[in-house]
């Protein structure tokens, strides 16, 4: 009797162990998911559109775990940031585990260090002189016809301010009409300058 319950113990405990293992590495997963999201975003927002750590997550992250649970919101708060100016770099961790980092490259974006070290990945890419492309001045300068007679701007105004709903967490819109910009707005602190997408 003694050798038996002596055996259910072990089982019990070696699938208790088993499954212990299991979330254990699935949250690790998840956490080391966010953390490298999170360096990559907080990157791309501050050294290609040049915005603040403030605009970043109170537009970005904020609304992006909006329809998560309360555990998976505490767990997204609890990142921390370290944005490094001088080494255009960002690092992302949860009290120091699931570590990751994203630096900068001039006229590459903004590159997840992952399997490599920093000093290989900025060693890698070779000087480049980018030359700006020549624009249509109507489009750098967003200078158009906005009173077009072939459109109804009642309606144009109302389907931007549907868009631009607070619950749509809308960062910018551009319309083009026949080759031309028509209408555009963007969201505070956003601008035609410093849209970035996810570079």
């Amino acid at each position: 009797m003694k050798q038996s319950l002596k055996y259910i113990f072990l089982s019990l405990g070696l699938i208790s162990l088993g499954v212990a293992s299991y979330f254990g590495y699935t949250l690790w997963r998840v956490l080391s998911i966010g953390t490298a999201y999170q360096a990559k975003q907080f990157c791309s927002s501050v050294f290609v559109s040049g915005r603040t750590r403030e605009s970043i997550f109170n537009q970005d992250v904020l609304a992006e775990i909006k329809g998560l649970s309360s555990l998976e919101q505490s767990i997204v708060k609890l990142i921390q940031v370290k944005i490094e100016r001088p080494q255009q770099s960002v690092t992302a961790s949860i009290f120091g585990w699931a570590k990751h980092q994203a630096i900068f490259r001039y006229g590459l974006g903004c590159t997840l260090v992952i399997a490599t070290s920093q000093a290989e990945l900025r060693s890698a890419v070779k000087p480049m002189d980018l030359v700006p492309q020549k624009l249509d001045e109507q489009w750098l300068l967003g200078q158009t016809d906005r009173e077009s007679p072939e459109i109804n701007q009642k309606l144009l105004k109302e389907a931007l301010n549907r868009v631009f709903h607070p619950q749509q967490d809308t960062r910018a819109v551009v319309i083009v009409y026949k080759g031309q910009i028509v209408a555009e707005r963007y969201a505070p602190t956003i601008y035609s300058s410093n849209i970035s997408g996810f570079c």
